[in-house]
């Protein structure tokens, strides 16, 4: 097997795994924070319940593609073996060559083994992490008042309602999408929040998305008191 391609799909791997747990971390920080009890979140919950759907949709078919290419990568192997036995049977077998072909052997073994385990631990991960998102979601639908709400630019819209206690249904929101520096904006927020700014430089700075929701929603508090 060319050892270009099988470096450069391990390259794949590591970083297919890294985009991953980041997301999942970011993603748990968030839900981890959010303590404070409501009402029940309206349809748009269901909504990103389906979006998650769709992500692990898409990891499982990501998982299927690793499958098969560790099938082929198998396939080789068996391959590789079978010219050895063949090497065997032929006296004039030169034993350089021979070693040569075994340790080519071992190393292809030992990098399938290596992705038959990170196959394994991205299958029974992804799933698990699924699973504890959906629970979450579950605990916003009885417990927040918060809603998430996708917007016609992909952009998500964090929606408060119970923040004015004489107006329980009074909605608070902003709008906070990533730009092409990788960095958190805000394109609306209403009613607008004075330090803003100050916010979004502290969330840039330490990439806490779910501190940075938890400010937000106490200036709201402290508009309405």
């Amino acid at each position: 097997m060319n050892s270009t391609a099988v470096v450069k799909l391990d390259e794949y791997l590591q970083k297919a795994r890294k985009h991953f747990e980041q997301w999942n971390e970011e993603q748990l920080r968030f839900l981890n924070h959010i303590k404070e009890s409501h009402s029940a979140v309206s349809k748009d919950l269901q909504e990103k319940a389906l979006n998650l759907t769709q992500r692990e949709k898409q990891l499982l078919e990501t998982a299927e593609k690793i499958s098969e290419r560790l099938d082929s990568e198998k396939q080789e192997i068996e391959a590789v073996m079978a010219g050895i036995s063949q090497l065997k049977s032929k006296q004039e077998i030169i034993p350089e060559k021979k070693t040569k072909l075994k340790e080519e052997l071992e190393n292809k073994s030992s990098l399938l083994k290596s992705r038959q385990r990170a196959f394994s631990e991205i299958n029974e991960t992804s799933q698990q992490k699924y699973a504890n998102l959906r629970n979450a979601i579950r605990t916003y639908e009885n417990c927040l008042g918060l809603r998430l709400k996708r917007t016609e630019d992909g952009r998500i819209a964090f929606i408060f309602t119970h923040i004015d206690k004489r107006n329980p249904e009074r909605e608070y929101s902003f709008c906070i999408f990533v730009d092409e520096n990788d960095h958190y904006q805000v394109d609306s927020c209403t009613p607008p929040v004075k330090d803003i700014s100050v916010l979004l430089e502290n969330l840039n700075q330490d990439e806490d998305l779910s501190r940075f929701i938890l400010s937000v929603r106490k200036c709201f508090q402290a508009m309405a008191s």
